[in-house]
């Protein structure tokens, strides 16, 4: 049993002793919420409604608020008993929902319910001996009840798709929603039978009950907004509108007597009557502590070199050690116990090699044939030798302990863990044999069992619900034989040879480029301002800028680049993108050819993202400075601890909370932004709370998440592409650089799925609305434009052309695309602006993106750590070396 917790608006300091050593504590008066949920004991006087995460207790007149569940923990839909004496809670730890009783005698919680499974949404029965709720321990949602005094659940009701939301009345009665596919139906349940009273395509919510029954109120969201609904139960059910215009919230309508209800909208508690249009306010105050710990500094610059800076990734061994394959700098390496040999040389992304037992050949990926297929190369050197001939992107390669066929995985996506097909081939007749009929996501390679007599291959997947699965097939017959839970054991991590340690001493990547050159600029954009300087020398030594000065002021170099009829400004900065990593050399090339050059993705192919951000960086590959935040998801970490150790180190660690596209466990998937960007690590357990759900149905920050977010110095990311798909159309016709770059850049089905990308355009005036009044407010804002789900490069200038469409000044649109990624990220002391001493990162502009931000795309150049990239090399292939 949970020990009290009680902390009075003006009594929150014990939160410093729980949160150590902090920097600084600050405190956040809370007078509005963000889709808060809520509960009322009437006889008490007294309401329970749910804030940044927390249960507080207020008068029912209003005023303030004491905290009745610890920060740390997630509480949501409250319930008070018919006594008024317990308030049951659903409550959220470590990503599991479980059910919470409040004991508002004793003071006290305890635990309810602690499956493995997700319980939600409770409601008391008639009798208040029971609790009844949603749970998903059958892989979709039904209704159960469970004894207050504990015991064996009872299944109540289970429908094709999920049951959620019920609500009890006094005879006994259960409303809830019944949701399958795009089909959402409110229905009763009484002594088992069931009987439907409203069916909607809209998303249904949070039924209540009016006391004495014949009367429901629930919650009907359409166009990106909940309204407020009622059905009056007769022969012929009669359907009303209660709230017009509202931003009302997912929380059940607490009632005070048959004909007046407590509802959450548009931030606040409201006081209303069933038949009125008139609401009165219930004003709330809650003062919240904060800590704001210094964020952690990104060093952008050259590192020492070392095995994580070499590229080394995807390292694969013989059954007997005695030889190792390994990519490094894009290509395809074998070392011998003696030797370093490098088997492929050339422009593309070569990755992914596995070698045979033997240690006869390796097999590996590589997009030099236009896109990755697998390919073959004997280990004592020759041609590759191409295997795979698939329509999709081929990735994650393995070989059959005889060394006869082999397995692997292709996908019309972009990552790793999109939907993706099985295939194998026979290696003596390189004959495809088979493709899988369903489609996986894959979170790991496929795997032969040892005994290769029964030609099985297994593959850890992602199921539907996000939890992770063990898929078995029959490889003569690619059919499914059973599904079970992966184990706990992993593969042991082993140090590299000591030999290919000592090989590699003599090889070092290309160093940053060290020539001191000057770019002579028309028009340049710090970053700073909000004008341009004009007529300026920009000097450039190394991978950074060395000096800012008028004309010719100081003595010029050998080499000058003439840029007096172009603006030059920061390179752009997207802090928010996911795993891209299968379009190969040709991502690097995309980024730079939009002008962008630092990119933080989120990525769980860690490997294979350190290897490309190494690539990136040294040169060897055209491409941004790649920052690599692990999503929530399940890592791949390398098999060597050379590798494992130190693999993220070098590019730079951003702590995160979520992937964007997780909705939060047990809610409704109406609302699926997370959108949080780097933040102190300390504060992570004391935020997520509203972090992972701070938007309100109509996509509305309130006031809590403005004063908390402004108060820890989090950044908002813009994300507005993805609302957006006619966007993509227009940039293309306004703008014939861009057109350009993006038939050049992405094959013709690529260029096809993101212009038939579905998307929630209802949405996207409040979301634009949302942002402008976020910048005005001095909230961070940084540039984040979810690639690859829009084109990689070009949804950066998508961003930007919706935030100016909401009417942010360009000037702040630039600044945001630019220096706003530098803050967000910690490391606006290196880039962001164009200022001595930063990385020379920079783009170049046959334009004036002040005056008319779609020039914006008439890129000439871009400069990355001071390398130069010409935008006619950056928009062309390299010429195809293999057959």
């Amino acid at each position: 049993m949970a020990g009290p917790w009680r902390a009075s608006v003006f009594a929150s300091l014990a939160l410093g002793a729980a949160v150590g050593n902090c920097q600084e504590m600050t405190f956040v008066d809370v007078r509005q919420g963000t889709d808060s949920s809520l509960s009322v004991a009437p006889e008490q006087q007294l309401i329970v409604v749910e804030l940044l995460g927390q249960l507080w207790r207020l008068p029912l007149s209003g005023g303030a608020a004491t905290a009745l569940t610890p920060p740390e923990e997630q509480a949501r839909h409250p319930r008070f008993s018919k006594d008024s004496r317990f308030i049951v809670y659903q409550r959220l730890i470590d990503g599991q929902w479980d059910l919470w009783l409040l004991d508002m005698e004793t003071d006290t919680r305890s635990a309810l319910t602690s499956a493995r499974s997700n319980e939600v949404e409770p409601d008391f029965t008639a009798d208040t001996l029971s609790v009844v709720f949603a749970s998903d321990r059958a892989g979709r949602y039904e209704l159960w009840s469970v004894p207050l005094s504990g015991g064996e659940w009872q299944i109540l009701a289970s429908e094709p798709g999920d049951a959620r939301f019920p609500a009890v009345t006094e005879n006994g009665d259960i409303v809830y929603v019944a949701a399958e596919k795009s089909q959402f139906s409110l229905r009763r349940l009484r002594d088992s039978a069931q009987r439907t009273l409203y069916t909607s395509p809209n998303a249904l919510t949070v039924p209540s009950w009016r006391p004495g029954g014949g009367v429901i109120v629930f919650h009907e969201n359409d166009t990106g907004a909940a309204r407020l609904r009622m059905i009056i139960l007769s022969d012929e059910p009669i359907v009303r509108d209660i709230t017009v215009g509202e931003d009302a919230f997912h929380s059940r309508a607490a009632w005070l007597s048959a004909g007046e209800f407590l509802y959450a909208a548009d931030g606040q508690i409201w006081r209303r009557g069933l038949g009125s249009r008139q609401r009165r306010p219930v004003h709330v105050f809650a003062s919240v502590p904060i800590e704001r710990t210094a964020q952690p500094i990104l060093e952008l610059g050259s590192s020492t070199p070392d095995l994580a800076s070499r590229g080394i990734a995807g390292v694969s061994s013989t059954a007997d050690g005695n030889a190792i394959a390994f990519s490094a700098r894009g290509d395809i390496w074998y070392f011998d116990s003696e030797h370093l040999t490098r088997l492929t040389d050339d422009p593309f992304w070569d990755a992914e090699p596995v070698i045979a037992s033997d240690g006869k050949f390796i097999v590996f990926t590589s997009d030099s044939s236009g896109q990755p297929q697998v390919w073959r190369i004997a280990t004592e050197g020759g041609r590759p030798q191409q295997l795979s001939h698939t329509n999709g992107r081929a990735f994650s390669v393995a070989i059959d302990p005889s060394g006869t066929r082999l397995a692997f995985l292709s996908t019309d996506g972009y990552a790793t863990q999109a939907p993706a097909t099985l295939h194998l081939l026979d290696l003596d007749n390189a004959i495809q044999q088979r493709d899988s009929t369903t489609l996986i996501r894959a979170i790991g390679p496929p795997r032969w069992l040892a005994d290769n007599s029964t030609g099985t291959v297994e593959i850890d997947t992602l199921a539907n619900d996000g939890s992770q699965q063990r898929i078995v097939y029959d490889a003569a017959l690619l059919e499914v034989g059973r599904i079970q839970s992966p184990e706990a054991a992993a593969e042991p991590i082993r140090p590299l040879p000591d030999g290919l340690t000592k090989a590699l001493d003599d090889w070092t990547p290309e160093s940053a480029p060290s020539q001191h050159y000057v770019i002579q600029a028309g028009r340049l954009f710090d970053g700073i301002g909000s004008n341009y300087r004009r007529h300026v020398d920009i000097h450039i030594d190394g991978e950074r800028i060395t000096a800012i000065v008028g004309r010719n002021v100081l003595p010029l170099p050998d080499r000058v680049v003439d840029a007096t009829d172009f603006t030059v400004m920061p390179g752009f900065i997207d802090t928010h993108t996911h795993d891209a990593l299968l379009l190969g050399e040709s991502l690097g090339r995309a980024w730079l050819a939009y002008g962008v050059t630092t990119v933080r993705m989120l990525s769980d192919s860690t490997d294979g993202a350190q290897a490309l951000a190494s690539n990136w960086r040294t040169g060897h590959l055209p491409g941004p400075r790649l920052i690599i935040s692990p999503s929530t998801t399940v890592s791949t970490p390398s098999a060597f601890s050379d590798i494992a150790e130190g693999a993220i180190q070098p590019v730079g660690r951003v702590p995160i909370l979520d992937d964007p596209f997780l909705s939060t466990p047990g809610e409704p998937p109406l609302i699926r932004w997370s959108g949080q960007f780097p933040m102190p690590v300390a504060a992570q357990s004391r935020l997520n709370p509203i972090l992972n759900r701070r938007y309100s149905p109509g996509l509305i920050h309130y006031q809590d998440v403005f004063s908390t977010l402004q108060a820890a110095g989090l950044a908002e990311s813009s994300s507005l592409a993805l609302f957006a798909p006619t966007s993509l159309n227009r940039i293309l016709a306004n703008r014939p650089g861009a057109m350009r770059a993006f038939s050049l850049l992405y094959s013709q089905s690529d260029r096809q799925q993101w212009a038939a990308r579905p998307s929630d355009t209802a949405t996207l005036p409040q979301r634009q609305q949302m942002l402008a009044r976020m910048l005005r407010g001095g909230i961070r804002v940084a540039l984040g434009s979810e690639a690859p789900f829009v084109p990689v490069g070009l949804g950066t200038h998508i961003e930007m052309e919706l935030l100016a469409d909401a009417g942010v000044p360009v000037d702040q649109v630039l600044r945001t695309a630019t220096v706003g990624g530098a803050l967000a990220l910690g490391a606006e002391r290196d880039i962001g602006t164009v200022e001595a001493g930063k990385l020379a990162d920079l783009v170049v502009i046959a334009g004036d993106p002040l005056t008319r931000l779609d020039e914006s795309t008439q890129i000439q150049a871009t400069v990355v750590s001071g390398r130069w990239y010409e935008q006619t090399i950056l928009l062309n292939r390299p010429p195809a070396i293999r057959d």
